[in-house]
């Protein structure tokens, strides 16, 4: 018998299969050289150009998302390129503190399935080396790899910038992993409001076809989930501090 939770999940399996096929003619971009990491340490600080505080008010948009691919011996290496950013309704405080909030990793990334600090500082800006477990999974496609970053936090003009960069890679799928936040408080109606904008560079040199079709069909909804999950833990912080 069939009921109507099955029905609802083969038109899911349906509807996600028709995005991979279509994102999977998408013609590749060949890098020129594998496996060579940027050669400057690139961040983007500063707040990018937007049409209004509404047209971001909680809601993450894009400002690039780039995904290159090419064959290394036998295996598919990929390249992406992301820039977010977003407006949100509390001081930036509530933001630097869970930035920093490493132990918490696991439930804002979507992927993560384990993290764990090898290396804390005393001080909470300084210095920080965070080991963590992805898995991938979508339809018949799984992947897992482990990297550890070295992460920190500094003052950048008018707002901050938390940088990140690759320390290693344990299984040696990544070959890079580059990136920052930058978070400015705001006035808008006479609140406080943080602007936050992510950028990064992942370089994977172990990859797929399915992985590579994966990331372009969800990538973008995996960073937007990114964003409402730190603003959901500084939601549920705020509550605690005002109870």
């Amino acid at each position: 018998m069939i009921t109507v939770y099955d029905q609802k999940m083969h038109m899911v399996r349906n509807i996600t299969l028709l995005v991979l096929l279509a994102v999977s003619n998408v013609p590749l971009i060949h890098g020129e050289s594998p496996f060579v990491p940027e050669a400057e340490f690139i961040i983007r600080s500063g707040m990018a150009e937007f049409e209004s505080v509404e047209s971001l008010l909680e809601k993450p948009s894009k400002l690039q998302l780039d995904i290159q691919s090419w064959r290394v011996d036998g295996k598919r290496a990929i390249r992406t390129e992301t820039d977010y950013h977003a407006i949100y309704p509390v001081p930036v405080d509530y933001f630097l503190y869970e930035l920093t909030n490493y132990e918490n990793t696991k439930n804002n990334y979507p992927r993560v399935v384990e993290s764990k600090l090898e290396y804390a500082s005393e001080d909470r800006f300084a210095k920080h080396s965070l080991w963590v477990h992805v898995r991938v999974k979508v339809l018949n496609f799984g992947a897992e790899y482990v990297y550890v970053t070295d992460n920190w936090m500094e003052k950048a003009g008018d707002g901050y910038i938390q940088k990140y960069n690759l320390n290693r890679s344990p299984d040696g799928t990544l070959y890079q992993m580059l990136g920052n936040y930058y978070v400015e408080e705001i006035i808008y109606e006479g609140k406080p409001h943080t602007y936050i904008r992510q950028y990064a560079i992942l370089g994977i040199k172990k990859g797929s076809r399915a992985m590579e079709i994966a990331m372009k069909a969800f990538g973008g909804w995996q960073l937007r989930q990114v964003f409402k999950n730190i603003y959901r833990a500084i939601e549920k912080r705020a509550e605690l501090v005002h109870m």
